[in-house]
């Protein structure tokens, strides 16, 4: 009878109890976390400028730092006088020579060797034509009157290809005419010379533009570990930026997920305040995973959840690191 009379008493506790407990399933802590951004050179050297201090605002491309490119700008210069001296050997050669004339007749021989070349690939097509038709009409499927067409256009596609030659070996004589008295084997040397400069001009071009060292993003100088004198390395950051978008962390178990979307708003406050900000949902894990170690809700349990990210506003004053409380419906 008293075991009785005691499991009774435990069952009316456990069900006041219940009763009384205030539902905090809705309320979870997370995490404040900001995008951060290494500042990273891409060529080794003494930083010559500096043009940002912490706490900078920048934007993305803005120049931050430049590097010492003096060597890579002498040698710039150098490669410019051998092509202004390179070039003026080529005009010096062409001086009793209407250049405006060669060019034409240049640009001729191009064109004609560009039409001979689709025109020979033209005929090529047609002649495979030609011997399917000869198969199938010795198979009867085709009439004489079809095959005759196909070897007609044969033979009118040889003849394009014919008279284009002609008219290209036509302009070659004038424009070796033109160029008579003049190295013609020279003219090309200085033109692979000229070219091979001009490449090394836009590697040189390449190099320089990795000596300046700009904001790969927008946001503030959060860190600057370099200043005026001091060596860089390839590879090796020498800053952060702080991409300024406070976000917030948290986990949700599958029973919640399905009432939460991108774009939803969430509470999000402190214990010590009173004030609280929206966030807005903009990312949803796609899948489950266990509990992390670091996660805090207000009901513990051991289970799968999906990883929340939502997008706090920068007035709310959260820095990266604070533990924060999230409210996903009314609390």
């Amino acid at each position: 009878m008293k075991r009785a009379i005691m499991i009774g008493v435990l069952s009316l506790i456990v069900l006041f109890s219940s009763g009384c407990e205030k539902d905090t399933s809705l309320v979870y802590t997370g995490f404040v976390e900001e995008d951060i951004e290494a500042i990273v050179p891409h060529a080794s050297g003494i930083i010559t400028t500096l043009n940002v201090q912490e706490g900078d605002p920048v934007e993305k491309g803005d120049v931050l730092a430049e590097i010492d490119s003096r060597d890579l700008q002498i040698k710039r210069r150098k490669l410019m006088s051998q092509i202004e001296s390179q070039s003026l050997s080529y005009d010096l050669l062409l001086d009793e020579i209407d250049d405006s004339d060669l060019k034409k007749l240049k640009k001729q021989v191009d064109t004609l060797e560009a039409q001979i070349s689709l025109a020979v690939s033209s005929s090529t097509l047609i002649n495979q034509n030609l011997v399917k038709m000869e198969a199938l009409y010795d198979a009867g499927a085709i009439s004489s009157s079809e095959l005759d067409q196909a070897k007609l256009a044969l033979e009118e596609s040889q003849t394009k290809v014919g008279t284009l030659k002609n008219q290209r070996d036509q302009v070659m004589i004038s424009y070796h005419t033109a160029l008579e008295g003049v190295d013609e084997r020279q003219l090309a040397q200085i033109e692979i010379s000229i070219d091979q400069l001009n490449q090394d001009i836009e590697h040189i071009d390449i190099e320089l533009e990795k000596m300046v060292i700009t904001a790969p993003t927008s946001g503030t100088v959060q860190s600057l570990d370099v200043k005026v004198d001091d060596l860089c390395t390839v590879g090796n950051a020498i800053g952060e930026i702080d991409v300024e978008n406070p976000y917030v962390i948290f986990y949700v178990d599958n029973t919640q997920l399905s009432t939460l979307g991108v774009g939803d708003i969430v509470k999000v406050w402190q214990d010590d305040q009173d004030e609280s900000f929206e966030a807005r949902i903009y990312e949803i894990a796609n899948r489950a995973q266990f509990t992390p170690k670091n996660v805090t809700v207000k009901k513990d349990r051991q289970q799968l959840v999906y990883r929340i990210e939502a997008l706090l506003p920068t007035e709310s004053g959260f820095l990266p690191g604070m533990m924060v409380d999230i409210t996903l419906g009314e609390y």
